[in-house]
């Protein structure tokens, strides 16, 4: 429990309290924690998902759906997300598109609740690297590829050099140090939710 936490009461039907105690035994934790963390998911991404009509759908139907597409195709519909739905989910989340704000999205939308990828970012000095392991074969890597580039060349105004496999994308680029917030240029600090696999 955090050092700063609140104590509060809530009243729930016997029948949810009996499924948390299962779940929580399942995953080997408490059900304070289980409810912790469903509410602060609420908090950070919740209470967004209906104003910005996300739906849930099964990776292995997004893999299938952009096997139909062909390269070109998918190349323009990451380009098409990078100006449209990314960075309208990048503004309406932080109100604004910086590079901490690109990155953080990715890795708090996109990774952590979203679960569309596992990300990492590794920053020394001026130069820095993201990792977006997606699992989902050669043709989401191409879609990143044009989405990220989209976004740090036309919206950002800075230069990204990629790297594509079959389940990761690879992303470096440089920015000067002390930038973190520009709108245009900025760098951002090491975070990631998950350590990326092995190429």
């Amino acid at each position: 429990m955090s050092h700063n936490s609140v104590i509060r009461s809530l009243r729930i039907s016997p029948h949810v309290d009996e499924e948390l105690k299962n779940i929580a035994k399942e995953r080997g934790t408490s059900v304070n924690a289980i409810a912790e963390a469903e509410l602060t998911k609420l908090v950070e991404f919740g209470r967004f998902t209906d104003e910005m009509e996300y739906a849930v759908v099964r990776k292995a139907w997004l893999a299938k759906l952009i096997g139909y597409l062909s390269e070109e195709e998918i190349r323009e519909f990451g380009q098409w997300s990078g100006v449209g739905p990314s960075s309208e989910s990048i503004r309406f989340y932080h109100g604004t598109i910086s590079l901490e704000s690109v990155l953080r999205t990715y890795e708090e939308i996109g990774a952590k609740y979203a679960k569309f990828y596992k990300f990492r970012h590794e920053s020394s000095g001026s130069s820095h690297t993201i990792f977006l392991n997606h699992g989902l074969g050669m043709n989401w890597s191409i879609f990143y590829d044009a989405t990220l580039k989209k976004v740090f060349r036309d919206i950002l105004g800075l230069t990204i050099e990629t790297e594509l496999s079959d389940n990761i994308l690879i992303g470096r680029f440089e920015v000067a140090s002390g930038n973190l917030t520009s709108n245009r240029n900025g760098s951002g600090a090491v975070f990631g939710t998950d350590i990326v696999e092995d190429l």
